[in-house]
């Protein structure tokens, strides 16, 4: 096993605590905080589009939340390069740009 260093160590914990914070924060930033249940890519692009953003998510893939315990990267990615301009931006970055996009009225 390779030591790390400790700034190493900080390092991969930060990341595993960005990457876990990811779909429970943008889910609320998307006002699905009370939601029974998890949100398919079609509710999820429905609240994106309400918010100025275009529909990113492929909504033929929504059998994948029944056999996946959790949502797939290649969806955060996608939601972060057309909220945050980039695939690799922060959950902050993402949060708070939607946070900043009043929904509207369909």
């Amino acid at each position: 096993m390779t030591e790390l260093t400790s700034r190493q160590i900080l390092s991969a914990i930060d990341a595993g605590l960005e990457e876990a914070a990811r779909w429970p924060q943008l889910l609320k930033a998307l006002d699905f905080d009370n939601f029974a249940g998890r949100p398919g890519p079609l509710l999820i692009n429905n609240a994106l589009q309400k918010r100025g953003f275009r529909r990113v998510l492929d909504e033929a893939d929504s059998m994948r939340l029944a056999i996946e315990p959790r949502y797939p990267d290649a969806w955060w990615y996608a939601i972060a390069s057309e909220v945050g301009g980039r695939p690799d931006a922060s959950v902050s970055d993402v949060v708070g740009e939607l946070k900043r996009r009043v929904p509207q009225p369909a």
